[in-house]
């Protein structure tokens, strides 16, 4: 493959970083993530978190399980390899999951793999696991809501209560900063936003369209 080839495959891989990034940050560090470049099986590694698991690093090859799954992507048109158990060289048991990457038009171009290393004392694995346990720990409320209604309400209210507990808004100023938050969070493409809105800050539905005039 000519090097333009090369450097456009590698253009169409790069949103795919992100998600090397994402998972790996998720799972822990436990867990290898990486993606390789079909361009070259020999040097395919274009990006990896926590390559010191399997000592493989920027420019590394395929194994030769991978250059197989790619074959049988091919054949088959199956993106999803797993997922599956695998023992490394050193003996460490891998439990794995792999994914093909395509570009705009389809075509294979990429291969995302995730690695888990299940040889790592089960007290280390949970400590990544559980709130309390690790210094970067951040534990969030979330309303796992069940219909549109039910967040319309719950985001409004969680707005209103942060606005109103925020001492440096100005009291004249709240419902201003409440209508524009829920802008940026995409409140109002839900049907009916402005007038629950309005019902919730006591106030017309008039002055809602007029906070949002202001902010759109």
């Amino acid at each position: 493959m000519d090097t333009a080839s090369q450097d456009k495959n590698l253009e169409a891989l790069k949103p795919y970083f992100i998600i090397v990034d994402f998972v790996a940050d998720f799972i822990g560090p436990h867990c290898e993530v990486l993606l390789h470049s079909l361009d070259s099986v020999g040097s395919s590694v274009v990006h990896i978190v926590n390559g010191n698991l399997t000592n493989r690093k920027l420019g590394s090859p395929m194994t030769d399980l991978g250059v197989k799954q790619v074959a049988e992507m091919r054949k088959t048109g199956n993106l999803n390899t797993g997922p599956y158990f695998t023992h490394g060289r050193d003996g460490n048991l891998f439990k794995s999951i792999s994914c093909g990457c395509t570009d705009s038009k389809g075509h294979l171009i990429g291969f995302l793999c995730i690695n888990m290393n299940l040889n790592r004392p089960f007290p280390e694995i949970i400590k990544t696991l559980m709130p309390g346990l690790s210094d970067q720990d951040k534990v969030l409320n979330e309303s796992f809501n069940n219909n549109m209604d039910d967040l319309l309400d719950t985001v409004t209210e969680e707005v209103i209560n942060e606005v109103a507990a925020d001492r440096s808004i100005p009291l004249k100023q709240k419902n201003r900063c409440v209508v524009h938050e829920l802008y940026d969070r995409g409140i109002f493409q839900m049907k009916g936003a402005p007038q629950h809105i309005a019902n919730k800050l006591n106030v017309t539905k008039h002055s809602v369209y007029k906070y949002y005039r202001e902010v759109k």
